[in-house]
């Protein structure tokens, strides 16, 4: 075990290491849509980057030389991050960089330290003798996303592609499949299988942006959602809404929706 002090050329490494601790995350703790969410944040975060760029940290790297735990504080009395990678959790790296970092602490003459801890890092902590101070509870609204708001989408969206030259539209499965197929009817363009050079591609949300990014380099492409969480960059969107707002459209289950909300808000609840 090699422990180095982290620097600013460590960046991408500790994205990376960031992105795979969270993915690897049991899906009984977090779900996927929650762990997008949450990995996004390393590239969509403006906070990530000043942390690791303003913060002081130490990664461990294995005998291979390669980064598999990080911490740092910003500011310098709370832990801003501390993750392992997913093959190297439960083996006593989060406690040794804890333990670097608090003697550190009481070399700069700090009496105490904080942080916010998930549902997975807060019996880490506990361990290690720390108290909680509060739980934080969060609670989402609920939108429910009705045909007619359905139908003045479709609208807009069409009136704004009308002109284009389109070689087709592509749903993103499965949220972006009713849109594609109204809209089809609406331009009188094919649908298509996969994105292709100039086509519409459309999907129900923007929120972290993943599944829309990963066709962003498609020559030619449009991009089109029903509801964005953020202000739109090189997308487009028919509706904005407010971050916390749990979204129901009208072609899925609200009952089941019902209940994955209230799961999703109890799993942010530390037991």
């Amino acid at each position: 075990m090699n422990l180095k002090q982290i620097t600013k050329k460590d960046q991408l490494d500790l994205k990376k290491l960031y992105f795979d601790s969270i993915i690897s995350i049991d899906e009984r703790i977090y779900s996927q849509e929650q762990k997008r969410a949450w990995a996004s944040q390393a590239w969509d975060n403006k906070n990530f980057d000043l942390s690791i760029n303003e913060g002081k940290g130490w990664l461990i790297k294995n005998n291979n030389n390669n980064t598999i735990a990080f911490a740092l504080r910003y500011p310098q009395n709370r832990i801003a991050l501390l993750y392992c990678r997913g093959d190297s959790q439960r083996k006593g790296y989060g406690t040794k960089l804890i333990i670097k970092l608090e003697n550190e602490a009481k070399e700069e003459g700090l009496t105490s330290l904080s942080t916010e801890a998930s549902l997975i890092s807060y019996k880490l902590f506990l361990r290690n003798k720390w108290e909680i101070i509060r739980k934080e509870k969060i609670i989402r609204m609920t939108r429910y996303f009705t045909w007619n708001e359905f139908d003045k989408s479709v609208d807009y969206i069409a009136n704004q592609c009308k002109y284009l030259k389109l070689s087709g539209i592509y749903g993103v499965p499965r949220g972006g499949l009713c849109l594609a197929v109204a809209l089809s009817h609406k331009l009188n363009i094919q649908l298509i299988e996969k994105p292709l050079k100039n086509s519409l591609i459309v999907d129900d949300v923007f929120e972290t942006g993943l599944t829309l990014s990963s066709f962003k380099d498609i020559e030619g492409a449009n991009f089109y959602v029903l509801v964005s969480k953020k202000k739109p960059i090189w997308w487009n969107t028919a509706n904005l809404s407010y971050k916390k707002e749990w979204i129901v459209f009208p072609w899925e289950n609200k009952a089941n929706k019902l209940q994955e909300e209230k799961e999703f808000n109890k799993k942010r609840e530390m037991k």
